[in-house]
Formats: C-alpha cells, structure tokens, sequence
C-alpha cells in the first residue's frame, strides 16, 4: 500500500484502506472528496472522506495487488494462495513494501478471510518446503520476508519487462508510459491474457485506439468477465448492448453478474439501468428488467433514484416508477424452452442477502446470542455428519439462519475456537491475531471494548476459546449446548428485579503473624465493582 499524496491519483473502482477502519471500494471520485463503498457494515464508517483526510491517513492498495485482489476478487486470490503460497507471498510483500513477521503474515491471511487460524500453520508449513521458496527475500533466522526491491526510477520506463514485473513495477511503468507506449503495453497484456495488466492499464488509458477496443471486446466475450466490467465502467456501448440479450436468459444471466458485480456499487447501478434502458427499446416488457431489479443492491427503488440523474434513461425510469412498489413475476428464457417463472418481490420487500459473518462489525449486544446459536446449529450438523470446517466461509441470511462455507480437514475444537472468535470480533473489532495474552486471559477483560456484552456469552466464549484445544468444546453440538444453556441464564439474570440495597464487604488484609516475623509488606488488594447486570 502506498500514502495518497493527491486525491487526483485516484480512480473509481480504486480500494483504498485506513488503518482502523478497514477497506474500502472508491465509489466516486469529486472535486474534493471521495464517496466510499466500505467492505464491512458499521456506524462509525464515514460514507465520504475529505481530501484533507484522505492524504492524512489513508493509503491506497496496488492496483491488482495482493489486497486490492482480497476485496474485489477474494475467491480468486482465495484459490491463489492455497495453490501457490510462493506467488502469493510475493503479492503481498509487493503489496505492503515493508519487512513481515510470521505473525504479522498470519495477521494479513486470516484478517483478510483467506484461511482460518487452524489452516495457517499448514500452509505455513508449505510455503516453507516449497521448492520456489528460495525465491523469498527470507532473513538468516527464516523468521522475516523482506519484499524484492522496486527500481521505479528509470527513465525511460522499461516497458519491455512489463507483463513480467509485480503489480508494483508495472503500476510505476504504466504511470510513466505515454499514451502510445500504453497502447502498446496494452496489446502485449491482452496477447497474453494477462487480466491484471489489462485492468491497470484500463483505468490510465483516456482513449483506446478502435483495433486495441476491438480486441479487448472479443476478449470479454470469450468470458472474460473483469474485462468486460471494465468496458462497461467506461461506457462503451456495443459492451453494454452485449449484456442485454444474456440479462433475459436464466442460462446467461450470471454472465452478466459477474460482470456487475466487479463494478463500484453505484457504478452497477448505473450500468443496470442502461441495460435495462436498451432492453425496453428491444421489447415493451423484457424479462430482464424485472432480473435486473432482483440482483441490485436496494432493488427497484434504487434503480429508480440513479435513473432520475441519468439523461438517456426515460424508458427505464417510466418502467421502474410503475413498478417500484408491486410484487412481479420475474420471467426468465431457458434457451428455447417456454418461459420458467419465479416469484419474487422487488424493492424494499425483498430478502436481504446473505452476508458473510466475518465481515459483520457493531452488532447489538442482544443479537450476540441468537447469531452465536444459529451459528453452533449450522456448526454442530456439519460435526455430527462427522464433516468440519466452512467457519470464515459461514453466512448469515435475512432469517438469521446461517450456512457454513467450503468443508475443510480440521478439528472440531479448531471450529469451536474460530467460530466463536469471529463472532466476537463482530462486536469489539477485529482482534490481533498473535496477541502477547491468549484468547482466554483476553476475554475477562473484553468488557473494557463493549461492557454491554453478556456475562453468560463471555463465560461460554472463555472455554471455546481457551489455549490448550483439550480444554475447549468438544464440537458444535456440546458448543450449541453451552450457547442455549447461556441465553436461557441471560434471559433469568436479565429479567430479576433490581433491588436497590446496600452490599455489605468485609475485608481483612492482615499480613499474618509468621509473615510479620519476616517482612511488613502487604501484597493484598480489594476491588469491588457493579454494573446493571452484575
């Protein structure tokens, strides 16, 4: 990542971070402020940060970096580092610049939702007995990874190593290229089908010469689909006609999601509304309309507010303003057979959707149990299956009920702690990693973060949590116990009348008599403390 010095840098769809507020997706760029799409819920994130702000504490992430990759295409990075360890260990060093410790590398994978703590210690394992892994800046001791030097300052730029620099040497050679000498880096990326290398050079190019335009067109519609969002977040019209047909289609239609969902948030918006724009002037009801409403974020009010601002959009506007409130029949083609039809309600109406839990932050205290129940319910049918894993993967619907991710080969104890942990840090915040107390010695003092969090859910979270992994829940289902044996305690303590009476407290801090004999320091210490609940 690199300091922001101008606000001028930066582009929409760019991934900026800060440094206790987490990642955040550029969702427009204005005169003196940048509108922000951050990857996690909370009150406290700012949905627009200042120039001023921006320079003071914020820092950008290299475009098709390690972290830029984490947020906009973590599946894919996902698969990258348990495939390769070495080039992803590279990414990351290009990424943050700065020497990293084991611990903090294991602070970055698990933080960013790419494996669990159980898994890190194994794929440790491999990247050190990777046959490439000499290729790794490693210190003497193998306890530090120092990145690989970036020469940035050759004149001219060296283009003819482009596509075989990191993220960070060509980010500095495209920079410095002129428009001429990016076109021709630009040819070079898409004959190799390098995306990355596309996609940065993409958001420098202010014109793209029509061959160079030709050729990424038939790049996106070989099912590239970065490529294809990148056309579409510049305007390019025979791109967004290509979309309208595949829109209609149940068989093609997650073509264009994955398309749009590679789009700044309000980016898709826009894009949807010219889609569905050129498919009412196709057809007078077009079953990709409806589609569309059910797959953006805020549905068809939401496309109705960005259509208002859009000048060549009356038709999708007219369409979306006799529909934002109804309940429609979304029709949908399955090739030439007859017309499926779903049921769905659009707008306010509609299900959220499900959101990962690792991602949650700022939950009410009130809802810590219900989600943690739901939780060992889904974690606790996966153990008595005797399967395990799926924790950082596990998602919350609009029902509360949650779903585990991907099955992995761990322990059942190794889920209980990590579960659990990930739940709590939906309520304090993210919690490092390798903190000098273990998880168990923290959570006494957890109250100092949210003192509103219930006693009985701590008193659970101790004992799933605890260092030794003997000592924790055997699985889900003795965790599931546990949670519902504390919510019902919860619901008793809560619910007992306050009575407002002194409390007696005797001490006796006499050091003793044999102790007298040999010293006069008294050690002992008395503290006593009352909270609505305790």
């Amino acid at each position: 990542m690199d300091r922001i010095v101008d606000i001028s840098e930066l582009y929409r769809g760019d991934v900026i971070h800060h440094p206790a507020l987490g990642f955040a997706i550029i969702d427009a760029v204005e005169s003196n402020a940048l509108r922000l799409s951050w990857e996690t819920d909370g009150s406290r994130l700012p949905p627009m940060v200042s120039a001023e702000l921006l320079v003071k504490g914020y820092k950008r992430c290299i475009p098709g970096g390690f972290l830029f990759r984490s947020v906009m295409e973590p599946d894919t990075l996902r698969a990258l580092v348990d495939a390769s360890p070495v080039t992803a260990m590279h990414l990351l060093l290009d990424d943050l610049a700065t020497p990293q410790g084991r611990p903090e590398i294991r602070d970055w994978m698990t933080g960013r939702g790419l494996m669990s703590q159980g898994h890190f210690d194994r794929w440790w394992a491999a990247l050190e007995s990777d046959e490439d892994s000499d290729s790794l800046g490693w210190s003497d001791d193998k306890r530090t990874i120092y990145p690989p030097p970036v020469d940035v300052g050759q004149t001219p730029a060296p283009t003819d190593v482009f596509l075989a620099s990191s993220p960070r040497g060509r980010w500095a050679i495209a920079l410095k290229a002129d428009p001429s000498t990016q076109n021709r880096l630009m040819l070079q990326a898409i004959g190799a089908r390098d995306t990355p290398a596309i996609l940065l050079l993409l958001r420098l190019a202010p014109d793209i010469p029509s061959p160079t335009l030709n050729a990424l067109r038939k790049l996106a519609r070989a099912g590239d689909h970065s490529v294809t969002a990148a056309l579409l977040d510049r305007g390019d019209r025979p791109m967004l006609q290509t979309m309208v047909g595949p829109a209609g289609f149940s068989a093609t239609q997650d073509r264009v999601l994955s398309a749009l969902d590679r789009l700044a948030p309000t980016r898709k918006l826009e894009v949807a509304v010219a889609i569905m724009e050129q498919a009412l002037t196709m057809e007078g009801n077009p079953p990709a309309a409806p589609w569309l409403c059910s797959i953006a974020p805020g549905g068809a009010p939401a496309l109705l507010a960005i259509a208002g601002g859009m000048t060549d959009s009356q038709r999708a506007h007219d369409w979306l303003s006799d529909h934002k409130n109804s309940e429609i029949m979304v029709d949908t083609f399955i090739d030439e057979t007859p017309r499926d039809t779903v049921e769905m309600t659009l707008g306010l109406n509609s299900a959220p959707a499900a959101q990962l839990i690792a991602n949650i932050r700022d939950i009410s205290a009130d809802r810590l149990f219900p989600l943690s129940i739901a939780f060992a319910t889904a974690l606790a049918q996966r153990h008595a299956e005797a399967k395990a894993g799926g924790v950082l993967g596990a998602r919350v619907d609009g029902t509360g009920q949650v779903s585990l991710g991907a099955e992995e080969d761990r322990d059942p104890r190794e889920d209980v702690r990590d579960g659990m942990r990930m739940l709590l840090e939906a309520a304090v915040g993210p919690l490092p990693a390798d903190a000098p107390l273990a998880d168990n010695d923290l959570l006494p003092h957890i109250n100092q973060l949210r003192s509103d969090l219930p006693s009985d859910w701590i008193a659970v979270a101790m004992v799933a949590m605890a260092t030794e992994i003997s000592d924790r829940h055997s699985d889900g289902v003795a965790l599931w116990t546990q949670l519902c044996m504390g919510a019902a305690l919860d619901r008793v303590r809560s619910n007992v009348p306050n009575f407002n009476r002194p409390i007696d407290i005797a001490t006796d801090t006499h050091i003793g008599h044999a102790k007298s004999r040999r010293m006069q320091t008294n050690q002992d210490a008395v503290y006593f403390a009352q909270n609505d609940d305790c």
